[in-house]
């Protein structure tokens, strides 16, 4: 391309009459170690730009010459950006046969500028680029890619996120990435939820966090601190907590392994995540729990020990399904021989209401049918 075609965008007033401008003033961009000049209409780059805004209509130097150089910068990805300007389009054409590594290079470093000059829009752009490519791909993003946009971009750059979702989602669960580019990476505000006695930070988009969680909704739309800074702090295990998380962009949680030896303790991390989901009010992962222990039960490869029935009786109000669901498991699927051992005895004299469900539904044994035969949870969704 030539240097004169370069320097003038499509519709450039030299080049088209159809641009209703008027009589707007023209500034001039001086891109690259060669300082490139680049003829911009004003009023499209300063309502685009933070900083070309405040360039451009201050008393600095810059404001009274109409004039800027960024030697620092390419001239190449500033013919973009101006191409851009005039037409609010960026279209990028993927290579299939090429690594993911080059053929991205391009939309990287227009993010890096679009942030480096409080360009919004264009990094909307650039997102929808990269989300299309990342749910065509076969591929995580390479870690350099990542480090190098956290290197050269703002705290709040909404590429980081993309990659950063992008190689944990194809990394832990070979899932693509969830909804739309436009709700999920869009201007959604972030919130931090800080976890455990380290506090771990969890970055979460708070709208995704508000719609599934009764509690956050309310911490983060009410007039409190934590409202205000966006911030919650909450005492739960990490471990936990990443599980929740991973639902949340997920929808999906798969139950551990049945393990025989663990004698049912594998069902322990499903009753932490159960906890949470209670505490937190997020129904519809309680039901999506619910329905992975009624499939465990109909199984029963594994009977839950008394050590889960105990954490989620502790843990749950009365009346909570999977309270009733756990004492159909033991009426139904275990039955009275175990209850004579000091062991079940122990544990059963520390979870009494357990003990009075138990016994309620040995009563309803001899005229009721086994829950577990049934298609589905429904018995105890209703409950949820």
């Amino acid at each position: 391309m030539d240097q004169e075609t370069s320097q003038k965008p499509p519709n450039h007033p030299d080049n088209t009459s159809s641009l209703k401008l008027g009589g707007a003033g023209i500034v001039t961009i001086n891109v690259g170690p060669e300082l490139q000049p680049f003829k911009i209409h004003r009023p499209l780059i300063c309502d685009a730009s933070t900083f070309f805004n405040t360039a451009f209509t201050s008393k600095f130097k810059e404001g009274a010459d109409l004039s800027i150089s960024l030697p620092d910068d390419d001239s190449e990805i500033f013919e973009i950006v101006a191409q851009w300007l005039y037409t609010k389009q960026y279209c990028y054409a993927l290579d299939k046969n090429d690594a993911l590594s080059r053929k991205m290079v391009q939309p990287v470093q227009l993010d890096i500028f679009a942030d480096k000059y409080g360009i919004p829009a264009l990094q909307q752009g650039v997102i929808r680029v990269f989300f299309a490519a990342a749910k065509a791909s076969q591929e995580e993003p390479p870690v350099s890619m990542i480090e190098h946009v956290y290197n050269n971009t703002s705290r709040n750059d909404k590429l980081r996120l993309l990659l950063v979702d992008w190689w944990w989602m194809f990394r832990y669960t070979k899932l693509p990435l969830p909804l739309d580019s436009n709700w999920l990476y869009g201007g959604v505000e972030i919130v931090t939820i800080n976890v455990g006695p380290k506090a771990k930070p969890f970055k979460i988009h708070k709208s995704l966090l508000c719609d599934n969680s009764v509690f956050f909704k309310a911490a983060f739309s009410h007039q409190m601190k934590e409202a205000e800074e966006q911030t919650v702090k909450v005492e739960e295990d990490q471990e936990t907590f990443d599980l929740f998380t991973h639902w949340l962009y997920t929808d999906v949680y798969t139950f551990p392994a049945a393990r025989i030896h663990a004698n049912g303790g594998y069902l322990m991390q499903p009753a932490r995540l159960y906890a949470l989901a209670e505490k937190y009010e997020v129904i519809r992962l309680k039901e999506c729990l619910i329905k992975g222990f009624f499939a465990a039960g109909q199984k029963n490869e594994c009977q839950p020990t008394g050590i889960v029935v105990g954490y989620i009786y502790a843990n749950t109000a009365n009346g909570d399904s999977l309270r009733y669901l756990l004492a159909d498991w033991w009426t139904w699927k275990i039955g009275y021989t175990t209850f004579p051992t000091s062991d079940s005895l122990d544990w059963m004299n520390e979870t009494p209401e357990f003990a009075v469900d138990l016994v309620l539904g040995m009563k309803t044994k001899n005229y009721d049918r086994d829950p577990f035969q049934a298609a589905t949870a429904e018995r105890y969704l209703s409950y949820a």
